[in-house]
């Protein structure tokens, strides 16, 4: 039988009143690129500033690495 996904691992999107959080995924591309235009936005961050789209699937394949997740952040009014 096959193992159940943890619930801890789950990524499901997550909705409130002002924004959904959804995991980023390769159609956020161009929008994390182009929000990431400055690079003290990253100062903080475990991997660098992408710049490509090769560094965006390098980056969120980083993250996943060591167990963490990325998130976009959905304004419900757009």
């Amino acid at each position: 039988m096959p193992a159940r996904p943890s619930q801890w691992t789950e990524t499901p999107d997550l909705y409130g009143e002002v924004v959904t959080l959804v995991p980023l995924r390769d159609h956020h591309t161009d929008g994390l690129i182009a929000a990431a235009d400055d690079d003290e936005v990253f100062d903080w961050m475990p991997v660098a500033r992408p710049r490509t789209p090769a560094d965006v699937a390098a980056m969120l394949d980083t993250l996943d690495r060591g167990g963490c997740r990325a998130w976009a952040q959905i304004d419900q009014a757009s």
